[in-house]
């Protein structure tokens, strides 16, 4: 019995040792796929920071494009508004100058009535 019982000890540690390298390669063979996948990720990673930077750096240059853009508008605004407010004015000293230059035409031909009446009595 004791032999038996030996076999069946030595059978059972050899089995022991066979699921134990199985194990061990299994778990090897997952440990090198999960390196792989790591280095991978990393790889990822790597060209996701480089994505990420070359944004940043479009987002800012746009920004600042954006704040030019802005400034240009508000000076152009405020050249608008001066250009307005001195149109508003060349329109109000015209004005002012035709309704003068009306006063003027009558005067002048008020004047122009008198002159041919005066003509007109002296050749008489």
């Amino acid at each position: 019995i004791s032999a038996e019982a030996d076999k069946v000890v030595q059978d059972q540690v050899k089995a022991i040792r066979e699921e134990t390298e199985n194990r061990m390669e299994a778990l090897q063979s997952k440990t090198k796929e999960l390196l792989a996948e790591s280095a991978s990720a990393e790889e990822d990673n790597g060209s996701f920071s480089n994505v990420i930077s070359a944004k940043v750096e479009e987002t800012g240059k746009l920004e600042a494009l954006v704040t030019s853009l802005t400034t240009d508008v508000e000076k152009s605004s405020a050249k608008m508004q001066e250009l307005e407010t001195a149109r508003d004015a060349l329109d109000k000293d015209l004005k002012e100058n035709m309704q003068s230059l009306s006063v003027k035409a009558n005067e002048l031909s008020e004047m122009q009535s008198q002159f041919n009446m005066e003509k007109k009595r002296l050749e008489d």
